[in-house]
């Protein structure tokens, strides 16, 4: 469903992408982890279209992703950006009724979706609150909600930047619980995180970057050793799986001279 072949993206002179070959299914988690200034925005920007390779292509079912129209493009994925800024005191269930504007919904429709999805993120009782009113992790639950508000029958690809940023554990989980049965009924997720473990208890498939490139992609079967993932992020990690489930430690003694 979705090809990513970047040989090579600049900016400025600098080479932030190159050697990237992804093909990923209808279907299925996939998380980008790496370390601060990997490339994975940037990644996130080219399979979304916002950014065009120098060399390569991004394409989903066979169309270059840069040649489908805005307004198509806007029913066939959904995107979460780090950031998203917001100035004005909208009531909570209007922003999340932004979402909605792709899919043609009646303003009923728009409200009994934007409702739902509020209950999703457990926050029903907000939906008159001001939305600059709230704290930063609320806020990203609205607009996780708004951009989950623009799926639709025809949506195959939702692209999420940061999406925990700001949550407590307890929205975290639940968050990647939702996420993982909207995968599971045929969505292709695309997120990136910053925590592995949370990301390997979660995902389908890793996608590891580190200075622009691609280190390593698959399962936990393939990417979960100690050995990848302490070069990824240059720090010795202790990583196993118990029963399959993923566990992680750091070994930083003497790391830093102490």
């Amino acid at each position: 469903m979705l090809d990513v072949q970047i040989e090579r993206y600049t900016r400025s002179g600098r080479t932030l992408l190159e050697g990237i070959n992804l093909q990923l299914g209808g279907g299925g988690f996939s998380v980008i982890l790496g370390p601060n200034g990997a490339g994975k925005s940037t990644l996130l920007k080219l399979i979304a279209g916002q950014a065009v390779p120098d060399a390569g292509r991004v394409a989903l079912v066979d169309h270059p992703i840069t040649e489908i129209d805005l307004s198509e493009r806007a029913r066939q994925m959904a995107m979460l950006t780090q950031e998203h800024p917001l100035n004005f005191p909208f009531p909570v269930l209007d922003v999340v009724r932004m979402g909605c504007h792709p899919l043609g919904l009646s303003d009923e429709d728009a409200t009994a979706r934007a409702q739902e999805l509020l209950g999703v993120m457990e926050l029903p009782e907000f939906a008159a609150r001001n939305y600059l009113t709230l704290s930063g992790g609320e806020k990203q639950r609205v607009q996780l909600a708004r951009v989950l508000a623009q799926l639709g029958d025809e949506s195959q690809l939702l692209l999420l930047d940061e999406p925990l940023t700001g949550m407590d554990l307890r929205h975290q989980h639940l968050t990647l619980d939702y996420l993982r049965q909207l995968a599971h009924d045929g969505l292709r997720i695309i997120a990136v995180l910053h925590d592995p473990l949370l990301a390997a208890q979660y995902a389908d498939q890793l996608i590891l970057l580190k200075g622009g490139r691609l280190q390593a992609e698959g399962g936990l079967e393939t990417v979960w050793n100690n050995q990848t993932l302490s070069a990824l992020y240059d720090l010795p990690l202790q990583v196993s799986l118990s029963n399959g489930k993923p566990r992680l430690e750091t070994s930083v003694d003497n790391l830093f001279g102490t």
